[in-house]
């Protein structure tokens, strides 16, 4: 988790879940994966009346959510794990390591499936960005704090919603008033792209510097690029 941090140049405050994805090395479905089962494991801890008839209902008529959760099981190669038995049998700790364990190998396969079927988009950006930083003149919109490695950050941060905007501030509470200075509106990730007017000029800078590229500029292009992770 420090490694992702220091890649991206991320605050300690930045959610673990989101670095990681970010990285390419977890991704969101395997992290809910691991939370579905350690919840079906602390349902069958419970003993309360509610709980047991839930239980019984589950697996008498195999509702949806059971088997969303066998298929789960049998996906992360623990399927001897279905009944309430072998559930009850294994303690807290012990379930949690083999949840973890199944899950980051199954990750591991998709990871690499995914490595050589797509090459990893958001790796690919990130490492472009370092080489254009490296070998051109970079204008005063990349170059926020004088060194490569802040536009790095800027863009994830911009991903991850721990960044200056007054909107992710005030979900934080760190302020009380979500609007922007300089417009009077919400002063969202995608406002301080697209809208802004205090960011204008470094607007038009970069796309001066896409068009003598050849990259047609566009507004919903930026967000899906900065935000998403976009080709």
């Amino acid at each position: 988790m420090r490694l992702a941090r220091l890649l991206l140049h991320a605050p300690a405050g930045t959610a673990r879940e989101t670095s990681l994805l970010d990285i390419g090395w977890v991704t969101l479905v395997n992290q809910l994966r691991t939370r579905l089962l350690r919840y079906r494991k602390r349902i069958y801890d419970m003993n309360d009346h509610l709980t047991v008839l839930m239980r019984e209902l589950n697996s008498r008529e195999l509702l949806p959510w059971e088997m969303r959760c066998w298929e789960t099981l049998a996906l992360v190669g623990m399927s001897k794990y279905q009944g309430e038995g072998k559930l009850q049998e294994v303690d807290k700790v012990e379930w949690k390591q083999k949840i973890k364990d199944a899950v980051r190998l199954l990750n591991w396969r998709e990871s690499m499936h995914r490595l050589k079927a797509e090459t990893e988009k958001s790796t690919r950006m990130y490492r472009s960005l370092m080489v254009w930083m490296e070998s051109t003149d970079v204008s005063t919109f990349v170059k926020i704090n004088s060194y490569n490695g802040a536009a790095i950050g800027m863009v994830h941060r911009m991903r991850a919603g721990f960044n200056f905007c007054n909107a992710n501030a005030k979900l934080r509470h760190l302020t009380h008033d979500e609007m922007c200075n300089e417009c009077k509106v919400p002063e969202t990730e995608e406002h301080v792209l697209t809208e802004c007017t205090r960011y204008g000029r470094y607007r038009l800078e970069l796309q001066e510097q896409l068009d003598n590229t050849g990259i047609a500029w566009s507004a919903l292009g930026l967000i899906q690029v900065m935000l998403y992770g976009a080709k």
